[in-house]
């Protein structure tokens, strides 16, 4: 699915969505990794889960980049949200 995305989107000259961003390997190089390091081994057994829109512009649209990290499988509507 992903190689026909690509296909249809050089065909039409447009830009390719942008790929996610690897939340883990972020938390990890951040300053406060060695706190971290117990919650991102088991995200789980925290039910941490992280969802990132991130809108970026690509030509002339603006497309939102959705990136993620936790259990992809147990959405839960978050009580409050950064926005």
């Amino acid at each position: 699915m992903v190689f026909a995305a690509s296909v249809a989107t050089a065909a039409l000259g447009l830009a390719a969505p942008q790929q996610p961003r690897d939340l883990a390997a972020l938390l990890r190089a951040s300053p406060h990794a060695e706190l971290l390091a117990p919650i991102l081994a088991d995200p789980a057994g925290y039910r941490l889960q992280i969802l990132v829109g991130e809108p970026t512009v690509e030509g002339d649209r603006v497309v939102l980049r959705r990136s993620m990290f936790g259990d992809a499988t147990q959405y839960f509507y978050p009580a409050s949200s950064i926005k």
